[in-house]
């Protein structure tokens, strides 16, 4: 297996969650804002006491908005007031708690004459984007979770054919098939394809455990840590593209850290590349090592 073919490819994935994410915000805000309004505020609700119900968020708002055709702008809800109608919008699903959070924000700024300008705007996404939880890793690698060994030409030449042995028996884990899996959901508006990303994720999380029993040099430590931790989280990340369909925000932000950390990790195994390199270690074309030479010519 190649070593990036275990890896998504960066522009595409940069270019195609970035996109997507900003047009589903644009979207939950327009849908919502665009529901049946009349020409008043959020200032109904400013005196309430009453708690909010998770079931009856959307009926308060059409109510906190009807009646006051009035010129002037209402007395605005307190901050109070909406931090309780954001803790009733929130839910299991990222992507509904996100259109609902958009939806009381923006409300909220226009009852203060704010929403159209850009500053206002940006803060309101970035507290919806900020309501994204990321799935949280099963392990977090310490160096007392590894071997560590003394340097010699010896024990590294044997831990980068180690390592490359290791990627070239999980061809499992790869950027094709896992592009491959959403691409079909998104094509077909369903979720059944997502289910090929459940051994994709296995795979990744075996290639992690094969890593962590390779006697590491100890100044590759810190290279080989990062690379344990990372490939950890990117088997996280499957949680969340898995709910692509059902919850697209939280499939999108799962593939945008799936980007981000392998960036990082390829940064990694160029760096472990160039150790090898500034160390003389050389590898022949029919050792599984031999991948090492084409990162460090790319850096």
């Amino acid at each position: 297996m190649n070593l990036r073919s275990a890896l998504p490819s960066s522009h595409f994935i940069s270019i195609v969650s970035s996109l997507a994410l900003a047009a589903l915000l644009i979207f939950a805000a327009d849908r919502l804002t665009a529901a049946p309004q009349q020409s008043g505020t959020l200032a109904a609700v400013a005196t309430s006491t009453a708690p909010y119900q998770d079931n009856n968020w959307q009926a308060t708002l059409y109510e906190i908005q009807g009646g006051n055709a009035s010129s002037s702008l209402p007395t605005p809800a307190s901050p109070e007031t909406i931090d309780r109608m954001l803790a009733a919008a929130k839910s299991d699903n990222v992507t509904d708690t996100i259109s609902k959070s958009l939806y009381i924000n923006l409300a909220n700024a226009k009852s203060q004459g704010m929403g159209d300008d850009i500053p206002t705007q940006n803060n309101i996404v970035a507290d919806a984007l900020s309501r994204i939880s990321m799935q949280p890793v099963q392990k977090t690698y310490t160096q007392s979770d590894i071997t560590v060994v003394d340097v010699s030409r010896a024990t590294e030449k044997q831990y980068g054919n180690q390592v490359m042995s290791v990627l070239h028996a999980h061809t499992v884990a790869s950027m094709q098939q896992t592009l491959l899996a959403i691409s079909m959901a998104s094509d077909q508006h369903s979720d059944a394809p997502l289910a090929q990303l459940k051994p994709i994720a296995h795979d990744y999380q075996a290639l992690t455990d094969d890593l962590a029993k390779i006697p590491v040099p100890q100044t590759l430590v810190p290279f080989h840590l990062l690379l344990l931790n990372n490939y950890a989280k990117l088997t996280a990340t499957y949680a969340d593209m898995g709910t692509f369909i059902a919850d697209p925000i939280r499939g999108l932000s799962g593939l945008q850290r799936y980007k981000s950390l392998t960036d990082e990790t390829v940064r990694v195994f160029t760096n472990i590349a160039q150790a090898f390199a500034k160390d003389g270690i050389l590898f022949t074309k029919d050792e599984p090592g031999a991948g090492w030479s084409a990162l460090s010519s790319q850096s």
